[in-house]
């Protein structure tokens, strides 16, 4: 079997920074866990070359563990850069990674300093105890700085990885399939991916919920209509056949809410996986 990747050139560069060698149109998706804290301040950017794509948000309520992804089907010219970033003075929680299938993986880590005109913050990436790579900021006048840093790596079951701490909208419409009311028109016959998005109303008493539809027929969703934490995101996905005609969108169900702003927290993306 030949090796699908044998023709891929580097992803990524020793910032964590997706960076594209071939122009085309990419699908990235990344989440966010929480700061593990009964006061929740975290806050997460998928960006393109500076501008703000879409995020993911969770700065309010008591519910201390909470996660959340987002996604985004963009196009990129080569050299065009796409990554994630946490947002200044927030924070996130991550644990230890282990791996329960042998394989080579990416892990990409992020640290922004002490908030101090005298930086002291080393953040390392460790497999097993092993120090893999690092991320430092012991020296300069800046206290608002960050960094990032990358890795790819072989594991075997059983190995672990984590970080220490040291001492609604439309983004890309090729082919014109989507009108005015964001509903996805198929023009081939194929097996299709879509996945959304959802950032509840943003109140104490959640009241949010949406729906995926082919044709007028739920396909998958995503609730939020109980509990106290008005900062609640969810996402949902599905691999569905298509014909010619057939129509995809996304449904705010009567006497719903969502909530958004310039962050984006709420989208449709989706593409051809292969035609029929």
């Amino acid at each position: 079997m030949s090796n699908p990747f044998e023709d891929f050139t580097v992803i990524h560069n020793n910032e964590g920074i997706f960076t594209a060698t071939v122009s085309g149109v990419y699908f990235f998706r990344f989440s966010m866990f929480n700061n593990l804290n009964p006061t929740p301040n975290s806050v997460v950017s998928l960006k393109k070359n500076g501008e703000l794509l879409t995020s993911v948000w969770d700065t309010s309520g008591t519910d201390s563990h909470d996660m959340g992804s987002n996604a985004a089907v963009i196009p990129l010219k080569v050299g065009d850069n796409v990554y994630v970033e946490l947002q200044e003075n927030k924070l996130v929680y991550d644990s230890i990674f282990t791996a329960t299938v042998s394989g080579v993986y990416f892990f990409r880590f992020s640290m922004f300093n002490n908030l101090s005109p005298t930086p002291n913050s080393v953040v390392c990436l460790k497999k097993n105890n092993e120090r893999l790579t690092s991320v430092w900021d012991v020296n300069g006048s800046d206290s608002n700085d960050m960094g990032s840093n990358a890795a790819v790596i072989s594991l075997k079951v059983g190995d672990n990885v984590y970080v220490e701490l040291q001492a609604n909208r439309l983004v890309f419409d090729d082919a014109g399939n989507y009108n005015t009311f964001s509903i996805f028109t198929a023009t081939v016959s194929g097996v299709y991916f879509f996945r959304f998005s959802m950032f509840n109303n943003l109140s104490p008493t959640p009241n949010s919920v949406v729906v995926l539809k082919k044709n007028d027929e739920s396909l998958t969703s995503v609730w939020d209509t109980n509990g106290t934490d008005s900062n609640d995101m969810g996402s949902n996905a599905a691999v569905i056949p298509l014909k010619v005609g057939d129509n995809v969108y996304v449904e705010l169900q009567a006497n719903r809410l969502v909530y958004d702003d310039g962050m984006n927290y709420n989208t449709f993306s989706g593409f051809l996986l292969f035609t029929m």
